[in-house]
């Protein structure tokens, strides 16, 4: 959010700026009940309420990466001396945050998630440039409710090795650090200065926040990260896919408003993001889109309650915003081992045969034209191979026009009416990412879309068999 990409000041100026847009969609987003945050509205100095699109994507933004944050203290409670007995002590952990802005996970971790709290010995460490962390800690100062989780700060000290001011809280449970990491990223130094252990589980966070540095500054980050902490796990939460049409307005957005993506049209993809992280120095490392997380993670429940909150129809535009941002994991020490596992992504692309017919007729199940269609070679549950023909869109013979949708679970598509005007109808990607085995791509003969991703469940089959 708040680390930048040029020596330029006012390129400085302008990052920082993302900041305060975050803030406030971050403060819209739990004004409308998709969150709760109690604490960011004493950031923001003037409400705005985002758009539904705007709020979920903030909503699966946070949801993720607490949803990871809760899942490694657990691990690392569960490798640790449990502390239930009063003369055992409570596990060490570090959680520490790279460009942190306003953020406000600290204190809503410590009201929402108090019982996991009291059981560890926490360390949280913020790192921003020094005109973002006084804000922050005037703001923090001025509030009882903030205040009150921290008995106080301390006098500010200026650090010389490495050079940054630190603002500590009574206990030292809480640090807010005043550097810029494009000029030193010397954490082994920042942790003897903070005294604090870098050998315990250490959580590393960032937040939209590497995408607007240059390369170089990125690998010796990320470098510097794994070399300080050997018992560790690192999140990166960035943007991706910066070629296609979504990926172009995206970054021409960033541009035009004077922060451009340094590292997107380096690092397009889920897999590029694993590599750069393979070589800094990281044992393992896994990476999905928050696409896929939103449907593996999130559960129906959830994402029913999501629904009831405020008016929503922008499903494939929600979908293709997701699909533009990577949650990247990386581990060392025993988290290396098991704890990445659950988030290795399972969309493997395989590359359909597009039809030489654009236009198939389809007899038999369906009278219908198809939109487009592929053949396509699927595994079955049994271990078999199915030769399948994937049909999207299209107009029924009839004259009456209709879509596949997924309403059946007999392994048959049924088809529902979509409106008398529609020329050339496509299954909605909303509907097509769903929860996923398979990654089908298919080429396009009509001008809704260049190309269209979809996801397949194995067992609700979209094909009609091919004898």
């Amino acid at each position: 959010m708040v680390l930048t990409s040029t020596s330029s000041a006012h390129t400085d100026k302008q990052v920082q700026k993302t900041n305060d847009y975050s803030s406030v969609s971050k403060c819209s987003t739990a004004a409308a009940g998709y969150v709760t945050d109690e604490f960011m509205e004493h950031f923001v100095a003037k409400k705005a309420r985002r758009t539904p699109l705007i709020n979920r994507g903030y909503y699966v933004r946070e949801k993720s990466i607490q949803t990871i944050l809760l899942d490694f203290l657990a691990e690392a409670s569960r490798s640790s001396i449990n502390g239930e007995c009063s003369n055992v002590p409570r596990p060490m952990v570090n959680i520490v945050v790279l460009g942190a802005g306003y953020d406000t996970l600290f204190f809503r971790l410590h009201s929402s998630q108090r019982d996991t709290m009291d059981q560890l010995d926490l360390r949280y460490i913020e790192i921003d440039f020094e005109d973002v962390v006084r804000n922050k800690l005037s703001n923090i100062q001025s509030k009882d409710k903030m205040l009150s989780l921290l008995k106080g700060f301390s006098e500010p000290r200026i650090s010389q090795n490495p050079p940054c001011v630190i603002n500590s809280s009574a206990k030292g449970k809480y640090l807010l650090v005043g550097m810029d990491l494009r000029e030193n990223a010397d954490f082994t130094a920042l942790c003897t200065e903070l005294n604090i252990d870098r050998f315990v589980p250490t959580f590393i966070l960032s937040e939209v926040v590497l995408t607007y540095l240059e390369d170089n500054h990125v690998l010796r980050i990320l470098s510097a990260c794994s070399e300080t902490f050997p018992s560790s796990v690192s999140l990166n939460y960035e943007q991706i896919q910066p070629n296609d049409p979504f990926g172009v307005i995206m970054m021409k957005h960033f541009t035009k408003q004077g922060t451009p993506l340094m590292n997107v049209p380096k690092y397009v993809s889920a897999d590029s993001h694993q590599r750069r992280f393979n070589s800094t120095g990281w044992t393992s490392s896994v990476a999905l889109s928050v696409s896929e997380f939103w449907h593996r993670f999130i559960t129906v429940e959830e994402r029913k309650r999501v629904d009831t909150l405020e008016p929503f129809d922008e499903h494939e535009e929600f979908v293709e915003k997701c699909r533009h941002y990577v949650i990247a994991l990386a581990a060392n020490g025993s988290f290396s081992q098991t704890f990445l596992r659950k988030y290795q992504s399972i969309q493997n692309p395989v590359k359909a045969s597009v039809s030489s017919i654009a236009t198939t007729v389809m007899s038999g199940y369906f009278p219908l034209y198809g939109h487009a269609s592929a053949v396509v070679n699927l595994p079955a549950p049994d271990g078999t191979v199915l030769r399948a023909v994937i049909i999207i869109g299209g107009i029924c013979a009839t004259g009456e026009p209709k879509a596949l949708t997924n309403e059946s679970t007999s392994g048959i598509c049924d088809s529902v009416e979509v409106g008398l005007e529609t020329a050339a109808v496509w299954l909605p990607t909303s509907v097509l990412d769903g929860s996923l085995k398979l990654k089908l791509t298919f080429g396009r003969c009509g001008s809704l879309s260049e190309n269209l991703a979809c996801f397949v469940w194995l067992q609700v089959l979209w094909y009609i068999i091919v004898s």
